[in-house]
């Protein structure tokens, strides 16, 4: 496939039962499943060097309020603010970054399809390409 979209989502779901050892083992699973999948990528030849990871989340936590840990949404301190990992041949390896741009979810299709070459008609829902995971800084 030119593209393939995963959703994990057990973290989000022992979150909101507030089972934080299986939250923790959740994020642990879902880490090894996605080393696991750029190993493959990084050994298969047609993948290898040709193949670029987006990696964010749906939605934030807040951890203002400690207790609200295990919900997010509107009357919840900060968890409108989510992250985002890229690695591949196309995005320069920063590592974490701190005071960088600001950057809004509805970034992420466009930035998909620009890295594939496709043009994208985001009917003006679509925020722009995120130039510093292009490459275009």
């Amino acid at each position: 496939p030119r593209l393939l979209y995963i959703a994990y989502g057990e973290t989000d779901d022992f979150a909101h039962d507030a089972d934080y050892d299986q939250y923790l083992h959740a994020a642990r699973r879902t880490d090894t499943f996605i080393r696991q999948l750029w190993e493959y990528c990084q050994k298969d030849p047609h993948y290898a060097n040709n193949t670029t990871f987006i990696i964010t989340t749906d939605h934030g936590r807040g951890d203002a309020i400690k207790r609200q840990w295990t919900d997010h949404g509107t009357g919840v301190k900060d968890a409108y603010q989510t992250w985002i990992a890229a690695i591949g041949p196309d995005t320069p390896a920063s590592g974490e970054r701190q005071n960088s741009p600001v950057y809004y979810t509805n970034q992420i299709a466009r930035t998909a399809t620009t890295l594939l070459g496709i043009p994208y008609d985001g009917k003006g829902k679509a925020g722009q390409a995120i130039g510093d995971l292009l490459n275009k800084n």
